[in-house]
């Protein structure tokens, strides 16, 4: 008789958690943004205002590539108690529109981000990138390392030419991710063209990132400036899409950074095994707190 077991975590594709009702928001909606670009973002959880009258940092997460920050939902009503929480959607992501520019870069979608701070007059945040979101996050981090106050960095590659896209192409796990997230895309985007929209992206990712330690001189060293970001570097046992040593490059990158490994899930661990990452989450947060102010 054969024997069957439970699934695995790590090969399980969730359903999409959703956003919380919009009506719940304190704002959400396209902005126009320096860059010439519409971005959707949505404001929930502790209200903005408390948050920068506190000199305090919201928490701003980045989604994947060709996802939207509905996969974000989880953590949204984990920690909206607690915190601000931005969510936007990356240029032809979700509820944003690609724009006129269908050239990308990752600097053009760092300068984004910077709009999108700028626009809430929010001087630090703490940035929680995931895949493409975290390539964006790492970007941002070393052109204005001044405006992050943490970055958790979950997943991402440092060097295109250091992958091996056919290889991560004929997993069953990406295949299934593609085919949701176009059905998904056409669902929230459906007049605008998702093979332009794939195309401008792929073009990037055939280029960029190709970043060394180099990329990062100027970002400040914990314990060596009181400004410095406290900087994590997060992947997970079972993620076979992004090769472990982009995670140790990053790590190597910026000094006194912190590195972890989180077990028994893989690349999409925020929806795979959420009540974990949540609580690895609450202690990135936590890192640096006094014991005293914990307890």
């Amino acid at each position: 008789m054969a024997m069957t077991g439970k699934p695995l975590p790590w090969d399980s594709f969730p359903e999409c958690p959703g956003l919380p009702d919009l009506s719940t928001a304190q704002t959400h909606g396209l902005l126009d943004l320096p860059s010439g670009v519409q971005m959707w973002h949505a404001v929930f959880g502790i209200p903005l205002k408390t948050t920068l009258d506190a000199q305090k940092a919201p928490l701003i997460f980045l989604h994947g590539g060709v996802s939207h920050s509905g996969y974000h939902g989880h953590q949204i009503r984990h920690f909206a108690s607690k915190y601000t929480i931005i969510v936007y959607d990356l240029r032809g992501h979700g509820r944003s529109p690609l724009g006129p520019d269908a050239k990308l870069t990752y600097d053009k979608l760092t300068e984004d981000l910077l709009g999108l701070l700028n626009h809430h007059s929010i001087p630090k945040a703490t940035l929680i990138g995931w895949s493409e979101g975290c390539v964006v996050s790492w970007s941002f981090l070393s052109q204005h390392p001044d405006r992050v106050e943490r970055a958790f960095h979950y997943s991402a590659i440092d060097d295109y030419r250091k992958t091996d896209g056919e290889r991560v192409a004929q997993i069953q796990g990406v295949k299934d991710y593609f085919a949701r997230m176009e059905q998904e895309w056409q669902v929230l985007n459906p007049a605008a063209d998702y093979g332009k929209f794939i195309g401008s992206y792929v073009d990037m990712w055939m280029r960029e990132p190709s970043w060394s330690a180099e990329t990062f001189h100027n970002v400040p060293v914990r314990g060596e400036h009181s400004a410095a970001p406290i900087v994590w570097v997060v992947t997970a046992d079972h993620d076979d899409w992004i090769p472990p040593d982009h995670h140790r490059r990053f790590h190597s990158y910026i000094r006194n950074s912190s590195f972890l490994e989180m077990p028994g899930t893989g690349h999409m661990a925020f929806v795979q095994t959420p009540y974990m990452y949540n609580k690895v989450l609450e202690a990135f947060l936590e890192d640096g707190t006094p014991t005293k102010a914990r307890l």
